[in-house]
């Protein structure tokens, strides 16, 4: 019996490894991204220059920042509120197109 649960946690040992570690390539390495761009970011003020522009009033400010900020994207799942962001020069991508573009 104490074989079985020597065995057992070690399995239940080995899970936790597999979890820590993939906690750390999806979890904590998103964190540490998202962390490094924060630490990179300026603020900029925002005039409000071209309201109204977009279809959704709640998705001007990020039109606003990225246009501010002399952003090449923006990042969104939202695609077709922006669909006249190319007007700007800003490209609107896919979360994970813009991972692939990086």
């Amino acid at each position: 019996m104490e074989h079985l649960h020597r065995s057992a946690g070690r399995v239940r040992g080995r899970a936790q490894a597999r979890a820590a570690s993939a906690g750390l390539r999806h979890g904590v390495g998103r964190d540490r991204l998202l962390d490094d761009i924060a630490a990179r970011a300026n603020r900029h003020a925002v005039f409000y220059l071209i309201r109204p522009y977009l279809l959704d009033p709640d998705d001007e400010f990020i039109l606003e920042l990225a246009i501010a900020s002399a952003s090449q994207y923006i990042v969104t799942h939202n695609r077709a509120d922006f669909r006249d962001a190319g007007r700007f020069g800003l490209a609107v991508v896919s979360p994970g197109e813009f991972l692939g573009l990086i």
